[in-house]
């Protein structure tokens, strides 16, 4: 079972997935710029984590009570109940997903090629937030053609009479898995800015910043006309003595400070790193690809 403060590093393993393929499928759509892609990894980063959780699970699990993670850990159904922090996957997520998700496809019995094609869709989203239209054509017709790819590989893997009905089983699930991302990124959201395993940079530049606002917004007029009183007796030897401010006044800090929690700052296995955001990591990843061309082209 995976330990409570493992699910912020899952999370971020899931997010350069996301990174990865959307990469591994831009030279189909030609050109892309930096902005398209990280409008493709935002639309598709929460549905690509719900549909391969659910899609693993019932592909190497037949426990209706957990769900497989893809990084050899799981979380029980009752996650509210075993963890402190559910991070990403709370408010009833991992249930839903069980009955409405991981049920369906492990009757269905999804075959590898078909979880390939669905992945592909998936990141092909011709509808994510400031797609041009020459892109969004390219978009289009690249996901026609993985789709009859699709259903080409129904009618032959499956041999099945009505290969039609089957292929519809996939696409109709996937509105289902389009909800509960939704559900996901508003529990990523709200983990980035309260939850006690800290903020990920990366996920900072994917969903943005939220800076949390202080508890007490007014002062209480009480209190107020307190420290007016006693700022009133005070002899003039010492008006300059600084007058403590009242709670409300004080500026809560919106990240940790480093000295303040020092165990965070030692790295382990899968943990994510402090400054490291998406633009980086295309930028690492062209490199690396150009590298790669220029030295089998030698």
């Amino acid at each position: 079972m995976a330990a409570n403060d493992e699910l912020c590093a899952i999370a971020y393993r899931r997010l350069i997935a996301a990174i990865d393929w959307v990469e591994s499928l831009s030279p189909l759509l030609g050109h892309l710029t930096v902005d398209e892609k990280i409008s493709l990894i935002k639309s598709s980063f929460a549905p690509l984590m719900v549909f391969n959780f659910c899609a693993r699970t019932a592909e190497v699990c037949q426990d209706e009570n957990i769900l497989c993670l893809c990084n050899f850990a799981y979380v029980p159904r009752n996650i509210s109940k075993m963890y402190e922090d559910t991070y990403h996957l709370g408010n009833g997520l991992v249930e839903r997903a069980l009955n409405e998700l991981v049920a369906v496809y492990r009757e269905y019995g999804m075959r590898e090629e078909e979880i390939v094609c669905v992945n592909a869709m998936i990141c092909l989203n011709p509808l994510a937030k400031d797609v041009s239209d020459s892109l969004f054509q390219k978009i289009l017709d690249v996901r026609n053609r993985i789709s009859d790819c699709l259903l080409s590989i129904v009618k032959e893997v499956r041999l099945s009479p009505t290969p039609n009905v089957c292929y519809g089983h996939i696409l109709l699930s996937l509105a289902t898995v389009t909800e509960l991302a939704n559900a996901m990124s508003e529990n990523l959201q709200f983990a980035q800015t309260f939850s006690n395993q800290g903020e990920i940079p990366l996920l900072t530049d994917l969903f943005g910043c939220f800076t949390v606002e202080p508890f007490f917004k007014e002062v209480d007029e009480l209190a107020a006309m307190s420290l007016e009183k006693a700022a009133e007796k005070k002899e003039m030897a010492t008006q300059t003595d600084r007058v403590p401010p009242p709670r409300a006044l004080l500026k809560r800090s919106a990240t940790v400070d480093e000295s303040e929690e020092p165990s965070r700052q030692n790295f382990r296995l899968l943990q994510p790193p402090n400054n490291f955001y998406i633009t980086e990591m295309l930028d690492d990843l062209r490199v690396s690809f150009c590298s790669l061309f220029l030295f089998y082209a030698q």
